[in-house]
């Protein structure tokens, strides 16, 4: 009796283990089909600790628009707690080209458009990736709550890293709705600061095609002048900013930083962000 046990348990247990190790090795990425005949493509990326599912509703006005999206889940965003602390920027910016290349060779083959769309993280990864390789290029793009620079500077970041650890981590207060795991490693913080140092270093110069920034001027996460500067330092004539408020909130509390979705923003803001999209994307 034990023996036959033991004979049928190993091998589930090596099952449970070699699932469990390459558990995000699926491609981070979804296809959403558009509303007849597609006349764009669309990346659409999430923000830090943020489940993908979130994205949806920037989605659904991206696929009446006729756009086949393609729904990016990051390393750490799949289920999969062990990969979010040992997170880095280049392995979040290889998530981001993979995805890139099948969204870009679908446009090419089709002869269509590229969006890139982003909240957050994947507002900021997305202008990383776009200005750290010249064979990476967008027709226009969609970024909320672009965090080009964060109210908590960045050394504040690193020596929390340095004093604690990449694994330590902060717990996060959002809804279990919408947040993926919950807390976020400082591994993550750590890889999202990196990003915002790589962008500065490298500016916005090839950035400077039609876009649309989503903020709330009083956004607790991002520092709204520094959107404004660096569109005046870098002359990105083509960079529109909408301002969004969040007196008709739908949520238990106001979240600043929120603007990528109907309940964060109200039904009235929302609209307007909508007609603001469907304008960029027509």
């Amino acid at each position: 009796m034990h023996v036959v046990g033991i004979k049928f348990a190993l091998p589930f247990a090596v099952l449970l283990f070699t699932t469990s190790l390459f558990a995000e090795e699926k491609p981070p990425y979804i296809w959403i089909a558009s509303k007849g005949s597609p006349r764009s493509i669309s990346i659409l990326v999430h923000g830090l600790n943020e489940k993908p599912s979130t994205m949806d509703s920037i989605g659904k006005i991206l696929e009446g628009r006729g756009s086949e999206v393609l729904r990016v889940a990051l390393t750490g965003h799949r289920g999969d707690r062990g990969t979010f602390a040992k997170v880095t920027r280049t392995r979040w910016l290889k998530d981001l080209k993979a995805a890139y290349d099948v969204a870009e060779a679908r446009a090419a083959n089709l002869h269509l458009p590229l969006y890139y769309v982003g909240f957050s993280l994947g507002a900021l990864l997305g202008l990383d990736l776009l200005t750290s390789s010249n064979k990476v290029h967008y027709d226009k793009m969609v970024l909320f709550a672009p965090p080009i620079e964060t109210r908590i500077p960045r050394w504040f970041v690193r020596c929390v890293g340095s004093v604690f650890g990449p694994n330590f981590e902060i717990h996060s207060f959002g809804s279990k709705e919408r947040r993926a795991h919950r807390a976020t490693p400082v591994a993550a913080y750590l890889a999202a600061v990196n990003s915002m140092s790589n962008l500065e270093k490298n500016g916005l110069s090839r950035a400077n095609i039609p876009t649309l920034v989503v903020i709330d001027p009083d956004d607790e996460v991002v520092k709204y002048s520094k959107i404004l500067s660096v569109i005046k330092q870098y002359q990105l004539k083509n960079w529109q900013v909408l301002e969004v408020n969040h007196r008709h909130t739908l949520l238990p509390s106001i979240w600043y930083h929120g603007v990528q979705n109907e309940p964060a923003l109200g039904m009235t803001e929302w609209a307007k962000v909508s007609l603001h999209i469907q304008a960029l994307v027509d």
